[in-house]
């Protein structure tokens, strides 16, 4: 019976080692402070201190949350001395007109003898580029005055609705977006590049171009005009004079696979401006201006589409040549005649 009793309480004895091995003694808890602000495209970089009894190679770094949005993660000892570290996190470059939360855990982890410790904690994120405020937005269209974004990309969805029944002008800058109205109109982030569009500028060497490209996958719930920003610098690039009576410039917007026409400008004229409009139901896209007519063009004409110039001739992807002679000056009447194009300037 002895020997019965006496192997029972090794058992016990094994099994509450067991229970006590998978048991982690909660210490040594890394503080990161309150949520931090972030922008899609940026880093934020966060300083903590680790725990003493830990060397800092024992901890690892981990998305627990939000991790669409993260590009890369890494932490750095600061000062082994002190036990102070950075975590260092980049976020995705996204187009989004909201905050999105993300969460960033540290961890260590070590055993002495059946003693499982950790010290964790978790820096917390909140990612989201800058926008126009409410107020700013009610304040201009109250007064019919045009918004100067700054350095904010977005209009939220309380941004739009804050606008009423009024017409929204917003100045990004190097173009100003026009809304006649803005009624159900979801949040938006402006963000935008110039960069050239290789296809299109290998194709057409012999032309002079700007572009303007959005990234935002939101659809326009209203039709809106982008009026692009071209100064005497622009027209001097285009080998325009100050003193040209015409100035002409032909405008096209660019889907991938095709370059759709939005008409021709006159630089020279009073009140021209370059301008496209965006119907409803579309969403803001990648747009060039050129001095020299584009032959095999779709023609943006009231919400559909139809050919310009010869049907055999190719877009960009395909090797399309320019027009001459005569069948340019027919393609320009052409353009101007079926072009949906607001040429606005303010006086």
């Amino acid at each position: 019976m002895k020997k019965i009793i006496t192997a029972v309480l090794a058992l016990v004895m094994v099994m509450a080692m067991g229970v006590t091995a998978f048991a982690a003694a909660g210490n040594g808890q890394i503080d990161f402070g309150d949520t931090h602000a972030a922008t899609y495209g940026g880093e934020a970089t966060v300083e903590f201190t680790y725990a003493e009894d830990f060397d800092f190679a024992d901890y690892a770094a981990s998305i627990k949350l939000g991790g669409q949005f993260v590009d890369k993660y890494s932490i750095k000892v600061l000062d082994a001395e002190a036990n102070t570290a950075t975590l260092t996190v980049r976020f995705k470059k996204l187009p989004l007109a909201y905050a999105s939360a993300v969460e960033i855990q540290v961890k260590a982890t070590k055993s002495s003898g059946a003693t499982i410790t950790t010290s964790s904690g978790v820096a917390k994120f909140s990612v989201m580029d800058e926008a126009i405020s409410e107020d700013t937005i009610k304040a201009h269209v109250e007064n019919k005055l045009t918004v100067d974004a700054g350095s904010a990309l977005v209009i939220t969805d309380d941004g739009f609705t804050a606008a009423g029944a009024n017409p929204l002008y917003v100045d990004f800058g190097g173009f100003t977006v026009e809304f006649q109205k803005v009624t159900g109109q979801k949040g938006i982030n402006f963000d935008s590049n110039t960069v050239s569009i290789d296809e299109i500028t290998d194709k057409y060497k012999d032309n002079e171009f700007k572009f303007l490209s959005f990234t935002s996958t939101v659809k326009l719930a209203n039709k809106a005009a982008i009026v692009m920003a071209f100064d005497e610098y622009d027209e001097e690039a285009f080998g325009f004079k100050s003193d040209d009576e015409t100035k002409t410039v032909y405008l096209y917007e660019y889907d991938g696979n095709q370059l759709i026409s939005h008409g021709t400008v006159n630089m020279a004229a009073k009140g021209a401006e370059v301008a496209f409009t965006v119907k409803a139901g579309d969403t803001m896209g990648r747009y060039l201006v050129t001095n020299r007519a584009i032959s095999g063009a779709v023609i943006n004409e009231s919400g559909s589409s139809s050919e310009a110039g010869d049907k055999n001739e190719n877009n960009p992807d395909t090797g399309a040549n320019d027009l001459t002679g005569a069948a340019v000056a027919l393609a320009v009447v052409s353009v101007v005649a079926a072009a949906a194009i607001t040429l606005r300037k303010e006086k």
